[in-house]
């Protein structure tokens, strides 16, 4: 990318040139098939007409999509959890980017922090400050310029966003917007028009700090290398399919002695098209006609060579991403991959969680909102589910029913059984001890079968 005047509002951040290449090669991987075209080589000797066609149809396995969407699955297995917030603060998650409710809004930037390795939350209002704040998902390609000062907190971000415009009655056009948050609170907004830009609105704020967050992983892309594997997969797939049409199709081949060859006559070649028309001169021994079939090693070799590549990626990220029961390990390989698995996807859910706290905290702010102490969102950190069957779920009732467990206990155990869903344990004791809602049966319970067990009926009875 080609850095521009020191006082143009596009000028690039030269950290964010370093990477650009990385972000770039695994965000088109990411996106599928169209935009991983473009990694397709072209074969030597290989015709203009034959790499097109080859290239328009290729096809793709999508490890980094495979690997984004595992990690994100296993974090979001079980839905945020908040806790400590008023009613205003929940009728603002759920709808906390115009759009989606805090789960979804926090698997966007999830996904977008796997892939790019960086992700950014803006805070905002509208204009006249009469809705409630909002947050918005920057993607690290975005964010193409920044400062900060001594204590690594950003002075100055200049975000890069492109908007459609109306024009006439039917028409529209897109345009370069940059939105520079400045150390003051205040916030420039420059449009493009004819290759130059120009100031198109000074916003005000009654704050004086920048609302924004970043939730960073690494520099380059975590799947970067996995994004490699996946063009170099995505070509060997494209030369086999290349070899695998030419043998589907035998070639008719003539002998001839009628054809001139200064070695030897009888092996010269006619290739002929499958509407071409051909007459034998002489006899059976002299001339001949076959169907060949290519043969050789080349195909073997390049299917080994995408066994390989796959076996490096699923050995890789993949592996610790995925649940592989076909391959019998040892409780050392066991152990490893599972605590591999176990730390890469915890650091993920640990950052995403203190970003999303943060911003939280400033959407309180803005929407002038005084938190407590206590008040934050956790993130799951439980990955694999805990099967219960109805034997344990029985045993796990009948000690809570004989004093041996508290509620609170009880609770947290159906909870992580997965059988129930209630969020926070303290917050749902607070409402067992709040609620005064009382059951009344529809019909007389003499007309029905009571089907519970003595131990449930002589513990409702004690009621």
């Amino acid at each position: 990318m080609a850095d521009r005047k020191t006082d143009d509002v596009r000028f690039v951040h030269p950290e964010y040139t370093k990477y650009f290449n990385q972000m770039s090669i695994t965000r088109d991987v990411f996106d599928g098939v169209d935009t991983t075209a473009k990694y397709i080589y072209r074969l030597q000797r290989e015709g203009e007409d034959s790499f097109i066609n080859r290239v328009r149809n290729i096809t793709l396995k999508n490890f980094i999509k495979r690997a984004t969407e595992a990690f994100v699955g296993m974090i979001f297995r079980k839905q945020i959890e908040v806790t400590g917030f008023d009613d205003v603060m929940m009728d603002i998650f759920g709808k906390v980017d115009k759009r989606n409710n805090l789960n979804i809004f926090a698997r966007e930037v999830t996904t977008n922090l796997i892939v790019d390795g960086k992700v950014f939350i803006a805070l905002d209002t509208d204009l006249e400050g009469r809705s409630d704040p909002y947050a918005i998902a920057y993607n690290r390609s975005q964010i193409i310029n920044w400062r900060k000062n001594a204590n690594d907190e950003y002075t100055m971000v200049v975000v890069k966003e492109i908007l459609a415009e109306e024009s006439g009655e039917f028409g529209s056009s897109y345009v370069n917007q940059y939105r520079v948050y400045k150390e003051d609170g205040n916030v420039d907004i420059y449009r493009e028009s004819n290759g130059e830009t120009y100031l198109y609105l000074t916003i005000e704020t009654e704050y004086d700090y920048i609302p924004l967050v970043a939730i960073e992983l690494s520099d380059i892309p975590p799947l970067y290398d996995i994004a490699k594997l996946t063009i170099k997969h995505t070509n060997r797939t494209s030369i086999k399919d290349k070899y695998l049409d030419m043998c589907a199709t035998p070639i008719p081949i003539v002998w001839s002695p009628d054809i001139d060859s200064e070695e030897d006559p009888t092996q010269a070649v006619y290739v002929i098209g499958a509407d071409e028309g051909f007459v034998f001169n002489g006899s059976k021994d002299e001339c001949d006609f076959e169907w060949r079939e290519l043969a050789g090693t080349s195909i073997d070799k390049l299917q080994e060579d995408l066994n390989v590549i796959e076996e490096d990626i699923t050995t890789g990220v993949i592996r610790a991403s995925t649940s592989d029961n076909t391959t019998i390990k040892t409780a050392t390989q066991a152990y490893y991959e599972a605590s591999e698995s176990a730390n890469r996807v915890v650091v993920i859910a640990n950052a995403v969680e203190l970003g999303l706290n943060k911003a939280i905290r400033i959407l309180a702010d803005l929407a002038n909102i005084e938190l407590n102490v206590e008040a934050r969102a956790i993130i799951n950190k439980d990955f694999n589910a805990i099967q219960g069957n109805s034997d344990s779920v029985r045993l796990l009732w009948e000690v809570f029913l004989q004093g041996g467990l508290s509620t609170e206990t009880f609770l947290d155990s159906l909870s992580k059984f997965e059988l129930i869903d209630i969020g926070s344990v303290r917050d749902e004791l607070i409402r067992i001890q709040t609620d005064d809602f009382k059951l009344e049966p529809r019909v007389n319970d003499n007309s029905v079968n009571n089907n519970m067990d003595n131990r449930t009926v002589s513990a409702l009875n004690q009621e």
